[in-house]
């Protein structure tokens, strides 16, 4: 049963069988455009790859670089090196230099 259904067309199962259908187009496709697509393709993406390039440079310099040099700026503001160093000294961290107690 099963392969006499696989050699009945199509066309009888859709209610088409004996009907001859011809298509006409009056349309034709265009042409691909084969000679010079890259150049064409390169003056419409390269100002935009600039252009996104330029505002990821801008957004990272003023969104993370400057707020970092200006933390940075702060904190050596109030450091005192002398105050870390008598600190890190009384921790024991150096070999050649003895906590005072000591």
């Amino acid at each position: 049963m099963i392969s006499s259904l696989w050699s009945v067309p199509i066309d009888h199962f859709l209610g088409l069988a004996g009907r001859e259908f011809y298509l006409y187009s009056t349309m034709s496709l265009a042409k691909p455009a084969m000679r010079g697509l890259l150049g064409k393709r390169l003056r419409f993406h390269l100002p935009i790859a600039f252009g996104l390039a330029l505002l990821a440079a801008g957004t990272f310099k003023f969104g993370v670089t400057e707020p970092r040099k200006q933390a940075y700026a702060d904190f050596y503001k109030n450091y005192d090196t002398t105050k870390e160093f008598n600190s890190m000294r009384e921790a024991g961290i150096f070999e050649s230099v003895r906590p005072t107690g000591k």
